[in-house]
């Protein structure tokens, strides 16, 4: 089953994401400077709190689709 996850940051920015490996997707945030994630950590020195949501496959997109559309501040 894929799962949503999100990296919350106390100034309202949030990066959403999908995925079938959690501990990959983990790593490649946190540890890949490249990344959306860790490049918002190092520009802010903001930690983010990390949540996950665990859905079925078929529902995953929409689950996706619908909290983008809730965020105020995408994580660009």
């Amino acid at each position: 089953n894929r799962m949503i996850y999100c990296y919350q940051f106390k100034d309202k920015s949030v990066y959403i994401g999908l995925t079938y490996k959690e501990s990959k997707r983990k790593n490649e945030h946190l540890n890949e400077k490249k990344g959306p994630v860790a490049k918002y950590i190092k520009k802010t020195n903001l930690v983010p709190e990390y949540k996950k949501y665990s859905v079925g496959s078929d529902k995953s997109w929409r689950v996706e689709t619908s909290a983008v559309t809730k965020v105020s501040r995408p994580v660009v």
